[in-house]
């Protein structure tokens, strides 16, 4: 859990938390590496990404938003891959702010379950991506 008033968190390549709930809380900041994957996997090798096979629960405020964000000093599109929730039951994105990805934020959800997930996205910001923004 990212609490606030936290020191940024530089995310190495392609993070998981396999049925986990993962939970940032207001003013968390996470920034990625520019055009960089130290494991070299998930939908884009030579760049990271948040690959989530749980929970994701980023509910921040308008004071204190959560941010997805390249680490560059200078940021341009395409600088990481994104966020993919993989077969999650939740996804909860509000008041965050998703920059500078190709992606910014997908969600996969397949089997006989699939109409069952709750997708919550409200007061958030995706933007400077190279795609759609969100799929």
């Amino acid at each position: 859990m990212m609490r606030p008033g936290a020191a940024r968190w530089r995310s190495p390549g392609c993070d998981r938390t396999c049925g986990l709930t993962l939970t940032l809380e207001p003013g968390a900041v996470i920034e990625f590496p520019a055009l960089s994957d130290d494991r070299a996997g998930g939908s884009d090798t030579t760049r990271s990404e948040l690959i989530v096979s749980g929970s994701l629960v980023a509910v921040g405020t308008e004071e204190q938003p959560i941010t997805f964000s390249s680490g560059a000093l200078v940021k341009a599109k395409r600088d990481w891959y994104g966020i993919r929730v993989v077969n999650s039951p939740l996804l909860r994105l509000e008041y965050c702010l998703v920059e500078y990805a190709t992606q910014g934020v997908s969600y996969e959800r397949s089997g006989s379950d699939a109409n069952y997930a709750t997708v919550v996205v409200s007061h958030s910001t995706i933007q400077q991506t190279a795609g759609k923004g969100s799929g």
